[in-house]
């Protein structure tokens, strides 16, 4: 939703979304899910390069990230600077990679790949991620042996989670999917409306490397996904 209000704010001016874009970015902040902020990264960066050439559209840009600039210092300053060391922390995890890193995704990561090559096909079935743990991951080694009250019920990244639970030709065919979509969307890219979706879809794609399908978020992205599969549809809007 934050990567609709601010495109359809840059590429069309409709004031409203500016603020739909300061509520939506506090909402994220506040979340403090560094997946979400490095997807908002990626996505501005791309959309940059749609509005390079348009003075107006950059206007509007420099409007939105000094306004984002705003929130965040802001909403750090009052959470005594929790915010921004929460942000630190994404350098951190990368300079330096353990087990730990990123809030011990990096563990369930590996942990994942044990169980793709044990059950490559069909995983170990839907919602069985922690199941497949138990039988196919070494027992020792990881965080949450030492935790006995902790379940590890998701990958925490939506590909792997997929491949894990359903299957490699299952994450194939999710992969081969979003492709021909984004390559339909990609073929009208000179439209403003292919533009948002483009970075919308890439937006979600992005933030999944670190997080999973959730019931709040999944139907919008399978609707956008539908929408943009057919051009007509979308030229069609308003």
């Amino acid at each position: 939703m934050l990567g609709i209000s601010i495109s359809v704010f840059i590429f069309y001016d409709v004031k409203k979304y500016l603020l739909y874009s300061l509520i939506f970015f506090a909402a994220l902040v506040g979340t403090m899910t560094r997946g979400g902020w490095l997807s908002l990264a990626a996505f501005c960066f791309i959309g940059l390069f749609f509005i390079l050439k348009r003075k107006n559209a950059l206007k509007r840009a420099i409007i939105i990230v000094i306004s984002f600039m705003c929130i965040f210092f802001a909403m750090n300053y009052f959470k005594g600077g929790e915010i921004k060391d929460r942000f630190e922390t994404i350098k951190d995890d990368i300079s330096d990679v353990t087990h730990s890193s990123g809030s011990g995704r990096v563990a369930i990561y590996e942990a994942s790949t044990y169980i793709i090559k044990s059950k490559p096909l069909l995983g170990t079935g839907p919602s069985n991620f922690w199941e497949g743990i138990k039988e196919f991951a070494p027992s020792s080694g990881f965080w949450w042996n030492e935790q006995p009250n902790v379940i590890v019920d998701k990958a925490h990244n939506e590909y792997l989670n997929i491949a894990s639970t359903t299957g490699i030709p299952s994450l194939v065919a999710y992969i081969l999917l979003v492709i021909l979509i984004l390559k339909k969307v990609f073929e009208n890219k000179d439209d403003d409306k292919f533009k948002v979706l483009l970075i919308v879809i890439l937006g979600y794609l992005i933030q999944a490397l670190f997080n999973i399908s959730v019931v709040s978020v999944a139907p919008i992205f399978w609707i956008i996904l539908g929408v943009s599969s057919n051009p007509k549809i979308i030229k069609e809007i308003k």
